[in-house]
């Protein structure tokens, strides 16, 4: 029980720092669930006085009405039961659990990388995830996290010069198979 609430902290936290990247109804559904954690069942007057104390993320004013009007369908849920339809709802977002980090490929476009439950992903474009356009996923299929992590850290040994491209390909075949398209991206 306690577990499912820090981890809605931090689902909350990641709203609040924009690292959580959904679109206007998930934020807004997320939002409720958290308002009915913190302060209990619909009231609208408290609600939005509530909201006008508590930003859970930069553009909420713009979400206001949609916030109010979800919490409204909550009402009987325990601060337990809150926390953990947002913990479901979060599980499923597309973003959810991943951070990008940034880097540059050979021609010096800014890309970000990230690791996710399916390989190494790697992001072309400005904004945030959900705008940018999905280059390659690498090593998809059934992996080990191992090798998943393996892969990035040799990827950030690279990105920062430590070690040659040559050099983290020489490992293991099966990290050979997953770095070689980040590599090719990442080296001239």
């Amino acid at each position: 029980m306690y577990c499912r609430y820090l981890f809605a902290l931090q689902v909350k936290r990641d709203l609040s720092q924009g690292r959580l990247t959904c679109n206007d109804t998930s934020t807004a559904l997320l939002i409720s669930h958290i308002v009915q954690s913190e302060i209990g069942d619909f009231d609208e007057a408290s609600d939005r006085e509530h909201l006008a104390k508590n930003k859970y993320v930069p553009q909420q004013d713009a979400l206001e009405d949609k916030i109010v009007e979800f919490h409204h369908n909550h009402i009987g849920q325990t601060p337990a039961e809150s926390d953990f339809q947002l913990l479901e709802i979060a599980r499923r977002l597309e973003m959810y659990g991943i951070r990008l980090h940034p880097a540059k490929d050979r021609e010096g476009t800014k890309i970000n990388l990230a690791v996710a439950n399916t390989g190494i992903l790697v992001f072309q474009g400005a904004g945030s995830a959900s705008q940018s356009n999905s280059l390659a996923v690498i090593a998809s299929g059934a992996i080990s996290l191992v090798v998943i992590a393996s892969c990035a850290i040799s990827l950030a040994v690279m990105v920062s010069g430590a070690i040659s491209p040559a050099v983290i390909a020489s490992g293991a075949i099966s990290l050979a198979m997953i770095a070689s398209r980040a590599i090719s991206l990442l080296s001239g």
